[in-house]
């Protein structure tokens, strides 16, 4: 599908964009909760769901993810994802 994540300083793939990440003081990634959810054809609110099962804090659908819980959130749709095909 062209999706990947990676960790400081490496290169993402989200859909059919590609973009750098330059790590910041706050090592956000530069990925809202609304794009994730647009990216992996979720609504919001099963993102908003997501993040509270994984414990990670939101303010809105535009919130902007720290890099560990973009990764965290993302790998958690890929694997549910994977295992909805195996089945």
């Amino acid at each position: 599908m062209g999706k990947a994540i990676a960790s400081d300083g490496m290169i993402f793939m989200r859909a059919t964009q590609l973009f750098s990440y330059r790590p910041t003081t706050m090592g956000f990634a530069d990925i809202s909760i609304a794009e994730i959810a647009a990216d992996y054809h979720l609504s919001v609110e099963q993102v908003f769901d997501l993040c509270q099962q994984l414990g990670i804090a939101y303010k809105t659908q535009s919130t902007r993810l720290p890099l560990e819980d973009a990764k965290a959130v993302i790998s958690t749709i890929l694997s549910q994802k994977s295992q909805s095909v195996s089945s």
